[in-house]
C-alpha cells in the first residue's frame, strides 16, 4: 500500500472521532467559540513546532508568502465556522461530511481540465455516482 493511502486512511479515521466529538459540543451558539478554542490550541502547538524545527534543524522559519498564509487562515477559520454549524443542524455528521465528496468532485474534474489529464469512463461514472448520492442523502432525509 503506497504511503499517502495509509496517511489519509490514518487522518480519516481520526476525522470521524472528530466529527463524532464535535456533533457532541457544538451548539449553534458556540460554534465561533469553539473554532476560535481549536484555533487557540492549534497555534500554541504550531509555535512549539516551529521552535522545534528552527532549532533542530537551524533553518528559517519565516514564510515565504505571508499575505497567502494569512488569507489561507482567514478562509479556514470562517469555513470552520460555517462547519461547525453545519454539523450541529445536521441530523448526522455523515451527511455534512459526504460532501467531502463532491469537493473532491469538483477538486478532479477541474485537475482533469487545467492538466488536460484524461478522464477514463470509470472516473466519470464515479464522479456522477458521487454526485447522485449526495441527492439522495440531502433530498430523503
Amino acid at each position: 500500500m503506497e504511503t499517502w493511502v495509509k496517511l489519509i486512511l490514518f487522518v480519516t479515521l481520526i476525522n470521524i472521532f472528530g466529527f463524532i466529538l464535535i456533533k457532541h459540543l457544538a451548539k449553534t451558539d458556540d460554534s465561533i467559540i469553539i473554532t476560535c478554542y481549536l484555533s487557540l490550541f492549534s497555534s500554541v502547538f504550531a509555535i512549539i513546532l516551529l521552535f522545534y524545527k528552527y532549532y533542530e534543524n537551524k533553518i528559517s522559519i519565516i514564510p515565504i508568502n505571508i499575505a497567502g498564509i494569512l488569507l489561507l487562515s482567514t478562509w479556514h477559520f470562517i469555513t470552520y465556522i460555517a462547519l461547525i454549524n453545519a454539523v450541529d443542524y445536521a441530523s448526522n455528521p455523515g451527511f455534512v461530511r459526504a460532501f467531502v465528496a463532491l469537493e473532491i468532485s469538483i477538486l478532479a474534474v477541474l485537475y482533469s481540465i487545467y492538466y488536460k489529464e484524461y478522464m477514463s469512463i470509470y472516473k466519470c461514472i464515479g464522479l456522477i455516482s458521487i454526485v447522485f448520492g449526495i441527492i439522495i442523502i440531502t433530498c430523503y432525509e
